[in-house]
């Protein structure tokens, strides 16, 4: 090994001299594609007289020029360049939604297009397009007191008669309502029912669902016509059950409009019948004014005070024989029959015609009742009494004759 200094001394300047030949080369070789200034070293690219490292550099990522921090809606502070190529960071509200990376976070995020996400749409009910505490929702876009949107208008659902509790639900167009009069009370429908209609069921969406002229709920829910009023109509308040009748037949019985106070199947009321009462002449009876005029049948009569009692009284009974007020006794104690009516008699007949003590006897042979009741004929001791031709006589024993 050599220890001469100067030897040394001059080996280290053609070494120093070599190397400036070769790093002046390298400095004149010829531009690289994708920088007008640029060069290549190595891993390094020469932008606008600056080495930079093109893999990781966001202000020339992959190429001089190429600046990842101005893409649009990039955070510059935590964009990346990896690999040559840049990783976006997209601000708040901002997002990259297309395949391209030179765009950028170009997409708003609080444009109701892309509420939020890249592919959130709002519409109705919720068209707008609001901030949260993470970024951008759909909204309504409504704030109190009308804070609900229905059909693109902001109401209060508490309040508002069409959409009552919820979008949509319009009391105003319930079955017979009146819309100027119905209201929106807390959410729910407060009916107001148009004349001649009613709520009846336990449902407030069925609305004034009932209607008062209707036989089955006349003038209210409960109230149903039947005979002698099955007809509902109208009165100056509502309506009201009526017999569906007029004079002069004013008055509806069995589904029949009848004059009562003439009418004698029903005389002063229906089911009133004259010619129903006992032993009244169907044909001959009559109705006036409203009261049963009677017309008793042969050997019937009316006795009593009380027209309803028809012709009540059997005139051949012994009691009130031919008249109310006649009562057959002995001797005549049997009502009989006559060519007009009836009337007490004895009963008896030929040629027993004549009742002495309730027997029927020949008056003219009975020697008990001799020409009359109670006349006893007497006989002796020698002959027996006799009753001839209504006398008393005596028929005499054998050897024995009536003297004087």
């Amino acid at each position: 090994m050599s220890l001469n200094p100067v030897l040394d001394f001059t080996k280290a300047r053609q070494v120093l001299t070599a190397l400036a030949i070769v790093a002046l080369t390298a400095c004149s070789s010829p531009p690289v594609a994708g920088g007008s200034s640029g060069g290549t070293n190595g891993d390094s690219l020469l932008c606008d007289g600056k080495w930079v490292n093109a893999q990781t550099d966001t202000h020339q990522c992959g190429g001089c020029g190429n600046d990842c921090s101005t893409l649009p809606g990039v955070d510059p502070a935590a964009v990346q360049c990896v690999d040559g190529a840049c990783v976006l960071a997209c601000l708040p509200g901002r997002a990259h939604c297309t395949a391209d990376v030179s765009s950028g976070c170009e997409t708003d995020l609080s444009n109701p297009e892309t509420c939020g996400s890249c592919t959130t749409a709002c519409a109705e009910p919720t068209p707008a397009c609001a901030p949260t505490a993470e970024g951008f929702a759909c909204a309504s876009g409504c704030s109190e007191p009308a804070s609900t949107r229905c059909n693109a208008t902001c109401v209060d659902t508490t309040s508002n008669v069409n959409d009552c509790g919820g979008c949509g639900n319009d009391c105003t167009a319930l079955p017979g309502v009146d819309p100027a009069a119905v209201q929106c009370v807390n959410g729910a429908c407060v009916l107001a029912c148009l004349p001649g209609r009613a709520h009846c069921t336990g449902d407030v969406s069925s609305g004034c669902e009932t209607d008062l002229s209707n036989p089955e709920s006349c003038g209210s829910c409960t109230t149903a016509c039947a005979e002698p009023t099955p007809v509902c109509a109208p009165t100056p308040d509502s309506f009201a059950c009526a017999s569906g009748c007029s004079e002069p037949a004013p008055t509806r019985c069995n589904d029949t409009c009848v004059d009562t106070t003439s009418n004698v199947n029903d005389c002063g009321g229906c089911g009133n019948d004259c010619t129903a009462l006992p032993g009244v002449d169907p044909a001959a009876v009559q109705c006036v004014n409203g009261a049963c005029v009677l017309a008793c049948l042969p050997g019937r009569a009316h006795c009593t005070g009380d027209v309803s009692s028809g012709c009540e009284t059997d005139l051949s009974n012994p009691d009130t024989c031919g008249s109310c007020t006649t009562a057959c006794a002995e001797p005549t104690p049997v009502c009989a029959a006559t060519p007009d009516s009836f009337a007490c008699g004895s009963g008896c007949s030929e040629p027993a015609s004549t009742r002495c003590n309730g027997t029927c006897v020949d008056p003219t042979s009975n020697v008990n009742d001799c020409g009359g009741c109670g006349n006893v004929c007497a006989g002796d001791a020698h002959g027996s009494s006799v009753c001839t031709g209504g006398t008393c006589g005596l028929a005499c024993e054998s050897g024995f004759m009536v003297c004087g």
